[in-house]
């Protein structure tokens, strides 16, 4: 098998065809793992038939995934750690909203802990202390 595999990949893209329309072999590949041959299929398959929408809509399954740079950044939630270490042991099983390391709120639930918090206007550090 996995000589067969080997064979099939060292020989050409279009010889990966076999007896299938394009389409249905690109399907076949994904269902073999084989993306990157699927993909090479599919580049020889639109550069054939450019206009098949079949092929188009393949060609978003496998298009590669891009990534976008954000300008977000996360909080630095240093003085709230601090401050579950240091008061932990006092809120067991509790809900805690800190927020620049002091208390917002607790509640014995989050539904109640949310309740609570719905107003303020930044995100505290929501977390259940076991």
């Amino acid at each position: 098998m996995a000589v067969k595999k080997r064979a099939e990949e060292q020989a050409g893209v279009s010889e990966l065809l076999g007896n299938s329309t394009p389409a249905a072999r690109i399907r076949e590949l994904i269902e073999e793992d084989r993306v990157a041959q699927a993909r090479a299929l599919l580049t020889e398959a639109l550069e054939v038939n450019p206009q098949d929408t079949e092929l188009h809509s393949l060609h978003e399954v496998l298009k590669l995934p891009r990534a976008r740079p954000r300008q977000i950044t996360d909080s630095d939630r240093t003085q709230e750690f601090e401050w579950i270490r240091a008061n932990r042991d006092a809120y067991r099983g509790r809900w805690i909203a800190i927020q620049g390391g002091e208390l917002v709120a607790d509640a014995a639930s989050f539904a109640e802990l949310q309740s609570r918090i719905k107003d303020l206007k930044s995100v505290p550090l929501v977390h259940r202390i076991d």
